[in-house]
This record gives structure tokens, C-alpha cells and sequence, in this order.
């Protein structure tokens, strides 16, 4: 399924990922979401974690940074309401 967005921070130091998740106007809440990276230079996408929304569809995950390259979440258990779907894609630069 790995095919975020957050704030990027110095190499080593944290960052973290957050969002709120909605398909419409149907929040997409209790619902998987892997957290995927590639790394620059690469065409592969490798799946980082999973979490899990909030009943309204916000998730949060902390990561350290280590190299450069794309992060996105992608919403990995369609049903009914809400298809597949993938976040737009940040570029980290690590320093």
C-alpha cells in the first residue's frame, strides 16, 4: 500500500507526522494508516509503521531523521465510505 506531511527537522531530532484524515465530509476515524518512505534517489517505497486514527481521523507518529527522502500516509483498509487513498508527498532534506 505505501505509495505525510509534516514539518521537517535537523538530522537526528525528531519530527513528527500528524493529521486529520477525511474522504468527503465522513472522517476516517479507527481506521489503519501506514506511514511510507522513500528514500532520494530510490523508486521504493517502504512501509516506516502502521497507526491507527482517532474516532474523528487524526493520527500522529514521531520518527527520527536519518536521510533524506519522501514521506505520505496512505489509508490502507478501504470500506463503504472510504476508498483506498495516499497523502500528498513531503520531501525531507536531513542536514
Amino acid at each position: 500500500m505505501c505509495d505525510a506531511r509534516w514539518p521537517a527537522d535537523d538530522a537526528g531530532r525528531r519530527a513528527s507526522l500528524s493529521a486529520a484524515t477525511a474522504v468527503g465530509r465522513a472522517a476516517y476515524g479507527n481506521k489503519p494508516v501506514e506511514i511510507c518512505f522513500k528514500p532520494k534517489g530510490s523508486t521504493k517505497w517502504s512501509r516506516m509503521a502502521q497507526v491507527t486514527t482517532t474516532a474523528s481521523g487524526t493520527f500522529s507518529k514521531k520518527f527520527t531523521a536519518q536521510q533524506d527522502g519522501t514521506w505520505k500516509a496512505v489509508h490502507s483498509a478501504p470500506d463503504s465510505r472510504h476508498p483506498v487513498g495516499t497523502s500528498t508527498e513531503d520531501y525531507v532534506d536531513v542536514y
